[in-house]
């Protein structure tokens, strides 16, 4: 069974619940166990990076903190994207990372490297495009005829 720390982001929890409740199906069926971020903070999408780009890169830091593996899995694009581009950002300008921390405390950062995947990517990458289809149970073209 693969792990990984899941973030499902606010909409997740809102506007998208049907979307969350069918990502965890669809893991928990595969095999894929998703362990929600304790915690977890918003990522501040596309808003926090337009008007304050610390309070983006801060945002993410302090739901990696929480994070308990540093697998870390997200099916929102927004999410995804803003994650991807934190970890990025902090791991090669220490200044910036040095003002994150700052904002942020935290306690559990240090010596940890992350791997920020979305779910598509996890379960074609991890799981393997062969293992889906063995797991199939109404192939496209029953559906389609």
């Amino acid at each position: 069974m693969t792990a990984y720390a899941y973030f499902p982001g606010c909409s997740a929890h809102g506007t998208a619940k049907e979307y969350d409740q069918s990502t965890r199906s669809v893991c928990a069926r595969l095999g894929i166990e998703l362990n929600e971020i304790p915690e977890w903070v918003c990522c501040g999408s596309s808003p926090a990076h337009a008007v304050n780009p610390l309070l983006s890169l801060a945002l993410v830091a302090k739901s990696l903190d929480f994070s308990p593996t540093e697998q870390i899995v997200t099916g929102c694009a927004a999410c995804f994207n803003r994650f991807k581009t934190a970890v990025y950002t902090l791991q090669h300008d220490r200044p910036l990372w040095e003002q994150v921390r700052q904002i942020t405390k935290p306690t559990n950062l240090d010596g940890r490297e992350f791997r920020i995947a979305h779910l598509l990517e996890a379960i074609c990458d991890d799981f393997g495009i062969d293992n889906l289809k063995e797991r199939v149970t109404k192939p496209f073209e029953t559906i389609a005829a």
